[in-house]
């Protein structure tokens, strides 16, 4: 690698790391990940994997290093359209074993319990009660929780 790209792996190491991690877990079998990335058919956009100066140019700067690379949906692979520096808590919620054990669908909508509960401010043992022990559905699964019982 010669000139603006060694440039740029110097300024940006963080966002070369993350990089160089996500194109070895999607084209290395030899990789310890390689089972849940390229393994099931998580790939790198061609572009990014034949440069991190592509990579670089869009997804940006992380800015605040406790970031770190993560895909939105996480059936689809690393693309400019799929990727976003996140949080350690947007990256909990984005876990496919999280997302797939909590799903619940509200008036339509299907999200993580966790996001419901993010959302309506309830406890997720609230909503996970009401739908399983009161057999509620829809929005009387997001009701405001009655003062009454509230710090108890």
């Amino acid at each position: 690698m010669k000139g603006k790209t060694t440039s740029n792996i110097q300024l940006y190491k963080s966002e070369y790391y993350a990089w160089r991690d996500a194109r070895n877990r999607t084209t290395n079998p030899e990789h310890k990940r390689w089972k849940d990335y390229g393994g099931r058919g998580i790939t790198m956009c061609q572009s990014w994997q034949q440069s991190f100066d592509a990579f670089l140019a869009d997804m940006k700067s992380k800015g605040d290093p406790s970031l770190s690379l993560d895909r939105v949906d996480n059936e689809r692979g690393y693309e400019p359209s799929n990727c976003r520096w996140a949080t350690a808590a947007q990256q909990a919620e984005n876990r496919r074993t999280r997302k797939d054990a909590h799903l619940l669908t509200i008036n339509g909508e299907t999200k993580p319990l966790a996001t419901w509960a993010k959302e309506s401010g309830l406890n997720g043992g609230t909503i996970k009660y009401r739908q399983t022990k009161l057999g509620l559905t829809g929005s009387a699964l997001l009701a405001p929780a009655d003062p009454r019982y509230q710090n108890r």
